[in-house]
Order: C-alpha cells, then structure tokens, then sequence
C-alpha cells in the first residue's frame, strides 16, 4: 500500500494558444446586447483571472501542466495521479528503476495508470495534465463566457434580478435559478466538478 502521493513540482509548459482573446470575447458579448467599456488590456487580464477562479472552483487545469508526483513505499500495480485529465506520461521511476510508459495502460481522463503487475519501492511519475478539448469546447468554454458576463457592470443580468426597464419597453426574467445567469454558471460549474471526479470502482 502507497503511504501517500505528494505533487513536488509544478510548472507550467510553453505558452498555449489563449481560449478566450478579447476581440472574441466582445463579439459574443455583443451578440448578448452587451458593449463594454474595458480595454483589451483589461480583457485579457480579466480573462485570465476568471480562468484562474474557474481552476480553483472546480480542481481542474484548462492550460497543459506538469507534475511530479512522488509515491512513497508505493506497493501496488496502479498509481493515481493528483491531477486529471492527463495529456502523457513522460517518465515512471519505481525503486530507482525506470518503468518503460509504453508498457502501460493509461486512462486518461482519471488520471490512473494501469503496471502490468505488482510494483515496490519509492515511485516518481512526472507527467502532464490539463482539460480535454471536448470538455474545453463544450462545457468549459460556454462557462467562461457567462462567468465573465456575470461580472461586468453593463451585464444586464444580475442575480436576484426578475426585469430590467430599458425605455418603455420592461424584459422580465425567469426567477427559476436554473434559467437565470447564476443558475446557468453553478450548473455548469458542478458539471465541471463532477468530470473531475472518479467514478471507477477500484
């Protein structure tokens, strides 16, 4: 039985393409009747800070990652890694030997990697971690938008807001949470969270 597993190291990789670049995030926000009053510099911080929030909410790494992960009196024939998704594994050492990763099963999206038999001793895995493009593209993304949206002063949407008066004209809301903005953004957050967790009887 593995002791415990303490991630040592932490670095991010090369810089990845942006999800979000601010002239993309003016243009669906103005599809939603929203002009914003912020620069492109304020844009992109505000969407790498919500990026970063999003992270820590839910536990998972949109950008690739690497981690090392180091497993003491490890004494088993799967390890599982503090950080999924996992893109690759670059090496396993077990007892000062080098594991061969082509020898390996990896299932990618919890994070667990399958020896072909019982292994003892000290073990170090260094690999990669991050967010899927499908779950990028149809989950992560669509929350970034409204997260953000949330947020900003002209949003014309609030939590707690049942109608909004623009001229003589009143928009009335759903106060049902699950149609509201907010209600939208938690869902979609505890969708995130649940695609972290898992599920794989052990």
């Amino acid at each position: 039985m593995t002791d415990n597993i303490i991630t040592e190291e932490e670095t991010n990789s090369s810089e990845p393409e942006p999800i979000l670049t601010p002239d993309t995030l003016k243009d669906l926000l103005a599809l939603r009747g929203i002009t914003t009053s912020l620069s492109d510099a304020q844009l992109e911080t505000l969407i790498d800070y919500k990026i970063k929030e999003l992270e820590g909410l839910t536990g998972i790494e949109v950008y690739p990652t690497v981690h090392t992960d180091i497993l003491r009196n490890f004494n088993d024939d799967k390890i599982l890694l503090n950080y999924y998704p996992v893109q690759s594994v670059s090496s396993i050492i077990i007892d000062n030997q080098t594991h061969p990763t082509d020898s390996i099963t990896l299932d990618i999206e919890d994070g667990i990697i399958y020896l072909n038999n019982n292994q003892y001793g000290n073990a170090t895995v260094t690999y990669t971690a991050c967010l899927s493009e499908e779950a990028i593209d149809t989950i992560f993304y669509p929350l970034l938008i409204d997260f953000i949206e949330y947020g900003l002063p002209e949003s014309r949407i609030k939590q707690g807001a049942t109608s909004v008066k623009e001229g003589d004209m009143q928009i009335n809301y759903s106060t049902n949470s699950s149609e509201t903005l907010s209600g939208k953004i938690q869902s979609r957050i505890n969708a995130l969270r649940n695609y972290n967790t898992r599920i794989r009887m052990l």
